[in-house]
């Protein structure tokens, strides 16, 4: 029996809610020409001259207009947002962390490589750290099944066929691989933890024994066989400079 949009709503953990609601709400202002796509967007002169700081969040939550590669884009950040979710369970604070990092890493290389709309390299490092933690699991686009491990240069691939860029997706990578790198193999390898959540942010979010989204599994090189097969593309959203 197919699941209501309501009951996949109410099953989502509250980071992924919210990574629905902001980028929709963008979208539909954008869609609606109540704003211009402009103003969302990581302009650093905006930002350093007219002290228009708000670009450097709603820059990471757009997708561009409503449109089937914004659905497409959107659907592959809620989605790997959840399952970062079900891997942290109970312990919110460690995914706070785990995007305040990200978010922290990503904006010297907004700047550098001119990156407008970094949201669709931060949806392909949630990607990357999902996947180099459930190697294993068996994905599937198209009708072609593969292992996760696979996922992110098969996402490539289709951006390629597709006449896409794929700047994002490299720079996505490789900031997603940094995470990956200082937080699950250098305390396996090396007995280094360099990435602990701050003490401040664990109080903020403090661990609840209950989620409406699962309890904690531990995420470090864990396989996922049966984890839920992935039957979507991706796209870019036009319009945004990517």
């Amino acid at each position: 029996m197919a699941q209501s949009f309501e009951a996949w709503f109410q099953s989502l953990g509250p980071i992924a809610r919210y990574s629905l609601i902001v980028p929709c709400i963008i979208a539909l202002a954008v869609s609606l020409q109540m704003a211009s796509p402009m103003l969302f967007l990581l302009f650093w002169e905006k930002v350093t001259d007219e002290f228009e700081v708000w670009r450097l969040l709603t820059s990471f939550l757009f997708f561009g207009k409503f449109s089937f590669p914004f659905v497409m884009n959107l659907a592959m950040f809620v989605v790997y947002q959840r399952r970062h979710e079900e891997d942290f369970g109970a312990r919110m604070s460690d995914h706070i962390f785990m995007l305040l990092f990200l978010w922290v890493l990503y904006l010297p290389l907004s700047y550098l490589f001119s990156m407008l709309a970094p949201s669709f390299a931060l949806t392909m490092s949630l990607i990357w750290i999902w996947c180099k933690r459930h190697e294993e699991a068996m994905l599937s686009i198209y009708g072609f099944s593969f292992k996760a491990q696979y996922f992110p240069w098969v996402m490539i691939l289709l951006h390629l066929v597709m006449g896409g860029s794929i700047a994002d997706d490299i720079i996505g990578i490789i900031a997603g691989h940094v995470y990956f790198f200082l937080k699950d193999m250098l305390p396996l390898t090396n007995n280094v933890k360099l990435l602990e959540t701050p003490r401040w942010l664990e109080q903020q979010f403090p661990n609840s024994t209950q989620t409406v989204f699962g309890t904690h599994i531990p995420t470090q090189r864990q396989t996922a066989p049966t984890a839920p097969r992935q039957t979507w593309g991706t796209g870019r959203a036009l319009g945004t400079g990517n």
